[in-house]
């Protein structure tokens, strides 16, 4: 998709919010939207939900497709490293 000319590919909604759901752990949900079976994407290996971007359009016209990136406290990550 890079390079892509523009009106290529189609234009997709994404809606980002962040939910905390512990005192470490804030989690970034994204809604690609779509219809269908839910499709939920979990990135690997320190990536972002965002790797699927360029892949979401494709699956979100046969599924309702998200993704979850986990996001700790930057605080509790500066504490837990003065403490070594």
């Amino acid at each position: 998709m890079y390079g892509a000319p523009l009106g290529q590919f189609p234009v997709m909604r994404l809606c980002l919010k962040y939910v905390v759901v512990d005192t470490d752990v804030r989690l970034e949900v994204l809604d690609w939207g779509g219809s269908g079976p839910d499709l939920l994407l979990l990135a690997g290996g320190g990536d972002t939900a965002h790797v699927f971007d360029d892949l979401a359009p494709t699956l979100a016209k046969r599924h309702r497709v998200g993704g979850v990136t986990r996001h700790p406290n930057v605080l509790t990550i500066q504490s837990r490293l003065a403490m070594l």
